[in-house]
């Protein structure tokens, strides 16, 4: 799904991320691409018109890594037409199987443009929990990944359960 024109808009490419993508991805065109470290691993978010096959994936996997200094990245490769569906499949990538069975709500509060953005996540057990709070851990850098993506913008991720 290519996302729309404001979407695009408020999209950061680093350069120095995009060249490394470029390298791993020849002709690869972008959206927008951020990353974040937090300790030895890092975390980048591409949001990128089409999938890139295996051999390209490990070949960005290693540039990225290398472009911001670390030994291990995960990389989600975003979809979606909105800014709700693309923080949407954020969430369910970056949950990296703790996400199962969690249902996701997107809120951007007051400007669409650039106000805070609120995930919210659900379960029946304590995945949405265990999810909020592995996503908000300092030593977790896909949720400053986001925001970098975002160009800065505020992005929570909350179990609704916990909200009074």
């Amino acid at each position: 799904m290519t996302p729309t024109a404001d979407v695009i808009a408020g999209l950061v490419a680093d350069p120095g991320l995009a060249a490394a993508w470029r390298r791993a991805v020849p002709g690869g065109e972008l959206f927008g691409i951020a990353g974040a470290t937090a300790s030895t691993l890092g975390s980048v978010v591409v949001v990128a018109p089409g999938p890139i096959d295996d051999a390209q994936l490990t070949a960005a996997t290693g540039e990225l890594a290398q472009a911001l200094g670390v030994r291990a990245v995960e990389l989600v490769l975003a979809s979606g037409s909105t800014l709700a569906e693309l923080v949407r499949d954020w969430t369910y990538q970056a949950a990296q199987g703790s996400g199962r069975g969690v249902h996701v709500r997107v809120h951007a509060d007051g400007d669409p443009a650039d106000g805070p953005v609120r995930v919210l996540v659900r379960a029946i057990d304590s995945s949405a929990r265990e999810l909020a709070f592995r996503l908000g851990s300092p030593q977790e850098p896909a949720l400053p990944a986001l925001r970098a993506l975002l160009g800065g913008r505020e992005v929570t991720v909350e179990d609704e359960e916990t909200l009074g």
